[in-house]
């Protein structure tokens, strides 16, 4: 192994909120375990306390706030609690809090549509596919299919003038099948997605793994799909893809894409043990930070075993990789994907080095 300095400065300024792991849908690829234990209005409120305090201390100019559930817009009260108290403390004209929502679209009302407006809130929506893609792992709690409420609710938003942006898992169901879920999200109106990896996290989602090969083909066709869409005028933006161009130009925007990636260093998970963690991805005893309760600032945090951790991963190199081409752009895949293949830290994980070596090599070509 040979030393290279990689040292990040601890400097979050992406929070996310778990406030409950309620939901009225059951995938099966869900990260998110179940629990009946829920932030409390107490701790919602040290939480801004918390964040207003971190923003004037490092005098950030912006800050994003993002709640996930489970289906969060089941505890909208709690949501408008946190921000209500976030706007008494930073004013909310300085526009340095970005906020959003990752939902699933099922239960989005008038009401509901009024409010993410009138609070400026940003939609991310969950959504696979066609009707046919998307209802064979994200079902409701009845087991019925999500696809036609999601569908109607995305109408709504977009009638409004809203336009949420889509967040797809690309698993054993749609891998091949790309270019119609991309087509299908431009007759919903959709411009903008993501297109993520499943991640085989439990017993049904590894039935839905797919290779680092599929994936390449997958982003592969998404590249096509994109340009042939361009060339009819249409513009539509895949945002892994744009990611992956930014670092190529030595631009890393993408925090997952860092090295070392920005989970703990970059964003911080206030979870609903109330304890904080580095990633929504890895809510683990091992790498839980600290207690909510028992943070008085959270530049505390830094000095933390997990953050030291974080901080110094990828501090040395290890012999397969040291003269490896790709080197200066890979960070070795994303830590939750490690912690499945059971690799330390510090290793590389090789579904994500095939999949690079392969993605960035296309990405030189067009």
């Amino acid at each position: 192994m040979r030393e290279r300095k990689m040292r990040r400065e601890f400097l979050p300024k992406l929070f996310i909120i778990k406030i409950s792991n309620k939901c009225n849908m059951r995938c099966a690829y869900c990260y998110s375990k179940r629990s009946n234990k829920e932030l409390s209005e107490g701790a919602l409120e040290h939480i801004a306390e918390l964040i207003a305090s971190w923003i004037r201390k490092r005098k950030l100019k912006k800050v994003k706030i993002g709640f996930l559930g489970g289906e969060p817009l089941l505890d909208r009260d709690k949501i408008e609690f946190i921000i209500t108290k976030l706007n008494s403390i930073i004013n909310k004209n300085e526009k340095v809090i970005e906020y959003a929502i990752q939902t699933n679209g099922t239960i989005i009302t008038k009401e509901i549509i009024e409010w993410i407006k009138e609070r400026k809130i940003k939609i991310g929506i969950s959504l696979d596919g066609p009707k046919e893609i998307n209802d064979a792992a994200r079902k409701l709690v009845d087991g019925e299919g999500s696809y036609e409420l999601v569908r109607k609710n995305i109408r709504k938003l977009i009638e409004a003038e809203i336009e949420p942006k889509i967040i797809t898992v690309i698993n054993k169901n749609n891998w091949n099948k790309v270019r119609e879920v991309i087509n299908n999200f431009i007759e919903l109106g959709i411009m903008e997605f993501r297109l993520n990896p499943i991640l085989p996290v439990n017993s049904e989602a590894k039935k839905l793994e797919i290779t680092p090969e599929q994936y390449y083909q997958a982003m592969k066709e998404a590249v096509e799909t994109l340009i042939e869409l361009r060339m009819k005028g249409i513009k539509t933006i895949e945002r892994t893809m744009l990611s992956y161009i930014s670092m190529l130009k030595g631009k890393t925007n993408n925090i997952c894409l860092r090295k070392p990636c920005g989970a703990g260093i970059d964003m911080l998970v206030f979870n609903n043990d109330e304890a904080v963690y580095p990633c929504d991805m890895i809510i683990r005893e091992e790498f839980r930070i600290a207690w909510i309760n028992e943070i008085s600032d959270l530049s505390e945090l830094e000095r933390s075993r997990t953050i030291v951790k974080l901080v110094n991963n990828g501090e040395k190199i290890s012999e397969e990789c040291r003269n490896c081409i790709y080197a200066a752009y890979c960070n070795g895949g994303c830590l939750a994907r490690k912690i499945l293949e059971k690799k330390e830290m510090d290793e590389i994980s090789e579904w994500h080095c095939e999949f690079m070596q392969k993605y960035i090599n296309y990405l030189l070509t067009i």
